[in-house]
């Protein structure tokens, strides 16, 4: 996804997180690799935050942020996307179609990996949980390992976005034991490259970042080691699969993509665990998971690659984003569309959701007020041209309205938002196709009941589909 430098931003550059390395140092570390001048603000009072969040001119505050003279930036895509804008090194984007799709891929992996480690980091159990969380990652850093063969940084020679995320994830694991690490020993040497470049080795020297703290000191884990624009690709041949449960779930975004750029499509919906294991095991990909696309022979899996796939194969780079505008928010709306998500599977999955469901909402709320104030006067989430996050973003407003009838009653804005990305004409037709209306909400082997069953949002007095 190439950007637009802009040299018109002035003022002072600074970036802000807790006092720890954390989810910000691989924005820290590739700030100071493109020696983009910054200062860093390091909160250790929940207080001080809790301040600057109420004055911060951004419609989800939260950290890390980047804030440039006036303009302020939250959710770590969209914040590393700036950082390059400001230093006018957009090819650490992604040079190539072939490096913006594995580095995609890279970075969702590295994203998976982190999650399982802060959440071992915040739980109380850690010591008998540990174990259990490192066999887990296991799977995924021999994958990487495989990867990484005959390589100097993760896609061959040259930096790119996907490497500071890597480093940082295996700078965790090999402080939580000396020897966690000793399998992987093409991730050692990446580690060793990374940490010769002469900008990190400065920084690692520095008291800056001898100073600051690994983890949250207040976290149970105690650390026992101390110290993009895409290139069409008219080549690929064969048929394209697109392969998920046999659900809307997390692949409905896609399909609706898929279908607004008429890309010629099978989708291949696996209802039997047993079926998914046996397509994964021969699967040609280094990190096999649903969703996946396939195309030929060529596989990929993480939403972030398949979306991109998609408009590649479709001829649409536009979706992407057709400026550093709308790439940068762009990426903050679905940074915040996947925090929502998240917070609506985990409760999808939870027995006990009918006393967990207020809770959620209450949640989902906050973060619902500031996209609908975001959407104002808009036919779609930035504009009147669709972009990826349009996908993202309707899909999560549609489980809600399935959820109840009243719960975006406060929310006119993203209600008309919805209308809109209905009334597209190839949204439309799929909507009132038996392939959508006979997929399921989600997976029905989950506890979650959707009391709202019709599969069309707009309110109707038309014949629905009921799902039992």
């Amino acid at each position: 996804q190439r950007i637009t430098p802009n040299p018109s931003i002035e003022g002072k550059v600074v970036i802000a997180y807790w006092m720890m390395q954390g989810r910000a140092e691989p924005i820290i570390k590739l700030a100071k690799y493109v020696k983009l001048p910054f200062e860093f603000k390091g909160y250790t009072n929940p207080a001080d935050w809790q301040a600057d969040k109420a004055v911060l001119k951004h419609l989800f505050p939260n950290v890390p942020y980047i804030k440039t003279g006036e303009t302020v930036m939250c959710e770590t895509d969209a914040i590393v996307i700036q950082v390059c804008a400001l230093a006018n090194r957009e090819e650490l984007l992604g040079r190539n179609n072939q490096e913006l799709i594995q580095g995609a891929q890279v970075r969702g992996v590295v994203k998976d990996i982190l999650n399982d480690l802060f959440g071992l980091y915040f739980n109380p159990n850690w010591q008998t949980e540990q174990a259990k969380v490192l066999e887990k990652c296991a799977g995924r850093l021999k994958r990487l390992e495989k990867f990484a063969a005959g390589k100097k940084f993760i896609l061959g020679n040259d930096l790119v976005l996907a490497d500071f995320f890597l480093y940082q994830i295996l700078y965790f694991l090999s402080k939580m034991g000396e020897t966690i690490l000793s399998p992987y020993p093409n991730l050692l040497n990446f580690m060793r490259n990374f940490e010769a470049i002469p900008e990190i080795r400065a920084y690692h020297e520095s008291a800056e970042f001898r100073n600051k703290p690994i983890f949250t000191p207040g976290a149970p884990y105690k650390f026992p080691v101390q110290e993009q624009r895409i290139t069409p690709n008219p080549s690929i041949e064969g048929k394209v699969v697109i392969a998920y449960w046999m659900m809307q779930g997390r692949a409905e975004p896609i399909i609706k993509l898929a279908k607004y750029t008429k890309l010629p499509f099978e989708f291949k919906g696996y209802t039997n665990p047993a079926d998914w294991q046996a397509d994964k095991a021969v699967l040609k990909h280094l990190f096999p998971n649903v969703p996946y696309i396939k195309t030929g022979e060529t596989v990929m899996c993480e939403t972030d690659a398949i979306v991109i796939q998609v408009c590649a194969l479709a001829n649409r780079e536009e979706l992407l984003g057709r400026n550093n505008q709308e790439l940068v928010q762009g990426a903050a709306v679905r940074g915040v569309v996947k925090d929502i998500l998240n917070d609506l599977f985990g409760l999808y999955f939870n027995p006990n959701w009918q006393t967990e469901q207020a809770k959620v909402l209450e949640k989902c709320a906050g973060r619902l007020k500031r996209l609908e104030k975001f959407a104002a006067g808009k036919k779609f989430i930035l504009g009147n041209d669709l972009v990826l996050a349009d996908f993202f973003l309707y899909q999560i407003l549609y489980f809600l309205s399935k959820m109840g009838e009243t719960i975006l009653s406060p929310y006119p804005n993203l209600l008309n938002f919805m209308r809109n990305f209905e009334a597209i004409p190839e949204i439309r037709a799929y909507h009132e196709s038996d392939e959508f209306r006979n997929k399921p909400i989600f997976t029905p082997g989950a506890p979650y009941k959707f009391p709202v069953q019709e599969q069309r949002v707009a309110k109707t007095s038309s014949s629905c589909c009921n799902l039992s």
